[in-house]
């Protein structure tokens, strides 16, 4: 019998950087913090977050 994983990977970086999209602003880490992320997660994922940001910012010009 197989069993079913309803467990969904997540894309913290990506998280992060629609958010700061939708803004159209960075965000600080107590920002960050009061969306649901821990320190842990912010230290591990805003550089990417912001690559991403940054990539979307020159595909928009």
């Amino acid at each position: 019998m197989q069993h079913h994983n309803p467990v969904i990977a997540r894309n913290i970086a990506q998280e992060m950087a629609d958010i700061s999209l939708e803004r159209g602003i960075g965000l600080t880490r107590d920002e960050l913090i009061a969306e649901g992320y821990t320190s842990t997660q912010i230290d591990r994922y805003s550089a990417e977050a912001g690559r991403i940001v940054a990539s979307a910012q020159r595909r928009a010009a």
